[in-house]
């Protein structure tokens, strides 16, 4: 081996072991077509973009084995493989790009220990997160957004939403149809600009606070195991409600007069009315906190 093999094979050595290559690359790719993201750790920003071609630019993790960017058909695959063993941990700097993809593309972005954010997708978005905070923006296509242990903050989004924290707060601002939001540990709150259609929101520990308005046969269930409920809708609201509470639990009704119902050896509360004619379907409950409803 002459003296200048061994120089190139040095540096490309250097740059296996010690990380921090660069990454500057482009696929043309079709206008609604699907976007794959895996990344183990660091951070990726995904953009939309008037132009039919996926761009990633950024920074491999200091482990990177292999990185992948490719096409199949309708859909573009971005990964960035470590060694083995690296997977979730080790003392890498992590992955750090930023990929811009045609507008009306469906992302679908998965990482272990990286932060997400998402933004001006007209496509829907499948966002996982094992440990890391999630961040959606001006959403058109609908989302799925899921973190372990990590805040998930959307904010633009439409259509259908679901959103599953297990550990961390949820912060929504939208103007969704149809919304399904669960937290383990961490307070839920959300603001909907639109009128919801189906509303299923839960808290295990953590207080959950909602603002909508209410389309004509809504379906609207609300539940905190320990927490605060609280509901502000805007508008006349033209539902039957169904609220009760566990024992030592409050019921605090702003719309009306009606005072909720206290049972004598327990303590709990509940309350039955029907505003208008009753046709969206409003049912909430608490173990151990208040339910509140009230106008916006």
């Amino acid at each position: 081996m002459n003296r200048l093999a061994v120089t190139v094979m040095g540096v490309f050595l250097s740059g296996a072991l010690h990380g921090a290559e660069s990454v500057n690359q482009r696929l043309d790719a079709d206008p609604d077509g699907r976007v794959q993201i895996d990344v183990v750790r660091g951070s990726v920003t995904v953009t939309g973009w008037d132009q039919n071609t996926v761009h990633v630019q950024g920074t491999r993790d200091d482990d990177s084995r292999e990185f992948i960017f490719e096409r199949d058909g309708r859909v573009i695959r971005i990964e960035d493989e470590l060694e083995s063993g690296s997977r979730g941990g080790g003392d890498g700097n992590g992955t750090r790009i930023t990929v811009q993809v045609p507008r009306n593309s469906t992302v679908e972005l998965e990482t272990v220990s990286a932060s997400q954010n998402v933004g001006d997708v007209s496509g829907s978005v499948q966002l996982e997160s094992v440990s890391g905070d999630v961040v959606a923006t001006n959403i058109g296509g609908g989302a799925e957004l899921t973190s372990v242990s990590g805040k998930i903050t959307l904010s633009g989004g439409s259509g259908e939403v679901r959103v599953d924290s297990v550990s961390g707060d949820v912060t929504a601002d939208m103007a969704a149809e149809r919304l399904w939001v669960d937290s383990v540990s961490g307070d839920v709150t959300v603001n909907n600009a639109g009128t919801l259609k189906r509303l299923e929101a839960s808290t295990v520990s953590g207080d959950l606070h909602v603002r909508t308005a209410l389309g004509a046969d809504a379906d609207v269930s609300l539940e905190s195991v320990s927490g605060d409920v609280e509901l502000a809708l805007r508008g006349d609201p033209n539902a039957d409600f169904s609220l009760e509470t566990g024992p030592g639990g409050d019921i605090e009704n702003q719309l009306t007069d009606v005072r909720p119902e206290r049972e004598r050896y327990t303590g709990s509360e509940s309350l039955e009315m029907r505003l208008g004619q009753g046709e969206a379907n409003v049912e909430a409950s608490v173990i151990s906190g208040t339910i509140t409803i009230r106008k916006d």
